[in-house]
């Protein structure tokens, strides 16, 4: 790289690396994303309008793998607070998941690396026992530091860190140390900027792939520790682990059966559970469920709505660590409940504080559509809302356009007699209304099978003393599928090709960290989904056919003719 200029102040040489990352910025980053969570129904899948698969080369990490990486390169115990100073990212882009290729670092956000740089080094160089965990103590300073670059440059940098990087760490280490007010601080003062400048490094902030190779038509193949990168942010959101950059090391990460092993034993992590944790938190808008407070005829506690974020949780956690996948997903009775939910669910009065597993009424409850809080969140009021319910089902697990809402629409109006699919029926269905051509063949037809339901998600068998109707034609298949309730229709999503092909194209998404392509991605979802379809493939085993993918393990061509 040759030689660079030098500061001769403290903080100027402690952004030496640092102000690389901005650098970088400026010539990779995409314009500004719009701001705020992505709100109202979604596009037809995550699917981009080009045909092409995105091509950034300097992809920055999310927030949430910022604060992940810092914790695992310093292999943080979990009582130690990683300090958290930066805003929060963006959606971009128009996809329900965070595309990290658009990702930007403006001048704000480098201010907010900065301070986040040096509170964490503070934190870790003012207490003495993190400190000698970090560099051992009782050997001359230079081997000591030598010692800690080794270890913790690599694990920042993702690769054996070059020897220039090398003496630029040390010089900042000089610098430091002579700053000390005395001896017994020199390690602790020299340290304290390095810790800052590899948590400022564009290899750090950023997840470079600059390994050369391919054509303007044949993709470039990833080297071994871009690889390994790529896997552990998509399968943990973190950093490598020291096992697998030894695989990068010794070049075993170039076969797609290579990259399967590595894969397999990150998903056994439980990292890897919070990860998809997070895919099933955004793809169900779990966190929304927090927020969810019925009106106190219902008689549930102010705990109700984290208790749902608790349950759906849970159930993630059991699919994914039993190796189960969607088609459990969408007709399990399983669950967990603690008393709050196991009231509103008619299981009895033997459960306490503490959730634990219970099987639902198999003629009443199937899969994680008829779980409370799919259904409480998607209520208005007093009253079940299959207008919310149907979009969900629509967007998120059939992937159709619904288009947005016109505005300004009127409040349904309080029943007189009528049931609550019958003044959906009356209020967005009359023939020849604006609101017909979506409601009658698309949005409503998938959120009736759910009037069974009530607005905290509770069975119920007559709507305003009248029989309930949750009988639909849906959209799924050429010529629709008829479903008599939320079971059929539970059943009628679980063996839909188009379903199984939404929810690959999600996991896509999330796991390349980009929108869908329509061409070249075709081929992998066609293979991928018919895995979960014919095969009844788990998440783990959808999660290793798409990353031991070639598209996972190397970029798109440069230039499409």
């Amino acid at each position: 790289m040759g030689s660079r200029p030098q500061p001769k102040t403290r903080a100027g040489r402690a952004l030496v690396i640092g102000l690389c990352a901005t650098a970088v910025c400026a010539f990779t980053c995409q314009p500004p994303p719009d701001e705020g969570a992505v709100e109202g129904p979604g596009p037809a899948g995550p699917v981009a309008s080009s045909d092409d698969a995105p091509r950034s080369r300097f992809p920055r990490l999310s927030h949430v793998q910022f604060d992940n990486a810092v914790r695992d390169l310093f292999a943080l115990p979990g009582d130690v607070d990683v300090p958290r100073t930066l805003r929060p990212d963006p959606a971009s882009g128009g996809t329900l998941f965070v595309d990290y290729g658009r990702l930007r670092v403006d001048t704000n956000l480098m201010s907010d690396y900065r301070h986040a740089a040096e509170d964490v080094a503070a934190t870790l160089t003012g207490d003495e026992t993190l400190l000698t965990t970090l560099a051992p103590g009782g050997r001359p300073e230079a081997e000591r530091l030598d010692t800690f670059l080794a270890v913790y440059a690599k694990r920042a940098h993702r690769r054996p860190v070059a020897e220039e990087d090398l003496d630029a760490y040390r010089g900042l280490f000089a610098e430091g140390a002579a700053l000390a007010p005395d001896d017994n601080a020199r390690f602790a003062h020299g340290l304290r900027p390095v810790i800052e400048a590899l948590l400022l490094s564009p290899y750090f902030i950023y997840r470079p792939e600059l390994s050369e190779g391919g054509s303007l038509e044949a993709p470039a193949p990833l080297d071994d520790h871009e690889v390994a990168a790529r896997l552990s942010f998509a399968l943990w959101d973190s950093i490598p682990d020291d096992e697998l950059l030894a695989a990068a090391d010794e070049g075993q990460l170039s076969t797609a059966d290579e990259v399967e092993a590595q894969a397999a034993r990150l998903l056994d992590d439980p990292r890897a559970v919070r990860v998809a944790q997070r895919f099933f938190g955004r793809l169900f808008d779990v966190e929304r469920y927090r927020s969810v407070q019925p009106p106190e005829e219902f008689g549930r506690s102010a705990s109700f709505g984290a208790d749902l974020v608790r349950e759906h949780e849970l159930i993630v956690e059991s699919l994914f660590t039993t190796d189960r996948g969607l088609r459990d997903l969408l007709t399990t009775t399983e669950t967990f409940v603690n008393q709050e939910l196991a009231d509103v669910y008619g299981l009895g009065d033997d459960f306490g504080r503490n959730f634990r597993l219970a099987t639902l009424e198999p003629a009443q409850r199937r899969g994680i559509l008829t779980t409370l809080g799919f259904l409480a969140k998607n209520s208005a009021g007093f009253a079940p809302d299959p207008i919310h319910r149907g979009v969900f089902v629509a967007t998120r697990l059939v992937c159709l356009t619904v288009p947005a809402p016109p505005d300004n629409i009127p409040p349904l109006p309080a029943p007189d007699g009528e049931t609550n699919r019958e003044l959906v029926e009356q209020a967005t269905q009359q023939e020849g209304s604006s609101c017909a051509g979506c409601h009658a063949s698309l949005i409503n037809p998938f959120g009736f099978p759910f009037e069974q339901y009530d607005a905290v998600g509770r069975y119920r068998v007559d709507d305003n003393g009248q029989a309930i109707d949750p009988s639909s034609l849906v959209l799924l298949g050429s010529d629709g599928t008829a479903v008599d309730d939320a079971l059929e229709l539970a059943d009628a999503l679980a063996e839909a090709p188009e379903v199984h092909r939404c929810h690959t194209s999600w996991w896509l998404s999330h796991l390349f960290g980009r929108a869908v392509a329509r061409t070249d991605d075709r081929d992998l979802l066609d293979a991928v989904a018919a895995q979960s379809l014919d095969d009844d493939a788990s998440f783990r085993s959808l999660i290793v056919a798409l990353v031991r993918s070639d598209a996972f393990r190397s970029r798109p061509p440069e230039v499409r003719p």
